[in-house]
């Protein structure tokens, strides 16, 4: 009977514990995102057009996108070039440091990677499509700008966007591109702490704006991956 008992306790306060949690992580939110309808990290589709190519084996197509902060914070990530005024101003982080920061809206070369979805293969199979698996060289893998040693990086403050381009071809129906960043907690005095974990943001070439579209407005995307690897 006692058993019994204990156990028509657990299960009428464990809706209530589950409630509780859900309130807090609302309260949470309430207190990061500065826009409270829009993700706190995110990327959108600026537009599209000629780019002068990074690489010899790229084309000459490029797509922007525009990489907002919408969070109270500053983040931190990885760039092709080291910034300097105009583009940059002294920025205040929350624990009094100061660092120089992006400028609201300017483009900037961001390093980012591209994965090969898996996903749009099940979407194909799903819509009864068939699409034959055709193996890809190493070689012609695209690998973004993710990797290599000649890379700076850079402060975005909080509530600022900055605007980058990739080539067309990263971002076609079965690949995306992600960009790593870092909030500014993660930080040391001077440089990140490498056990930290990884954020990443992505852009899906299954996202981009169909042409037929382009007067429709673009909403932002949410999805963002937390990693506890490097």
């Amino acid at each position: 009977m006692t058993r019994q008992i204990t156990a028509t306790i657990l299960l009428s306060v464990l809706p209530i514990a589950i409630y509780a949690q859900q309130m807090q992580l609302a309260v949470n939110n309430e207190k990061v995102s500065l826009e409270k309808d829009r993700p706190t990290v995110y990327l959108i589709f600026e537009r599209e057009g000629k780019r002068e190519p990074v690489h010899a084996s790229e084309s000459n197509q490029g797509i922007w996108l525009r990489l907002h902060n919408n969070t109270k914070w500053a983040i931190n990530f990885c760039t092709l070039s080291l910034y300097i005024p105009p583009k940059v101003a002294p920025v205040h982080l929350a624990d009094g440091r100061s660092v120089l920061g992006l400028n609201n809206g300017v483009e900037v070369s961001m390093c980012h990677g591209v994965e090969q979805l898996k996903r749009y293969e099940r979407q194909l199979a799903r819509k009864g499509e068939t699409k034959h698996k055709e193996s890809i060289k190493e070689s012609e893998r695209q690998v973004g700008y993710d990797t290599g040693d000649m890379s700076s990086s850079a402060w975005l403050p909080s509530g600022s966007s900055v605007v980058f381009s990739v080539p067309r071809e990263h971002l076609s129906k079965d690949l995306a591109i992600f960009v790593r960043f870092n909030y500014e907690w993660e930080y040391g005095e001077r440089t990140f702490r490498s056990d930290e974990p990884e954020h990443r943001v992505y852009f899906y070439g299954s996202d981009l704006p169909d042409k037929r579209d382009a007067s429709m407005p673009l909403k932002p995307l949410s999805r963002m991956l937390v990693d506890s690897g490097h």
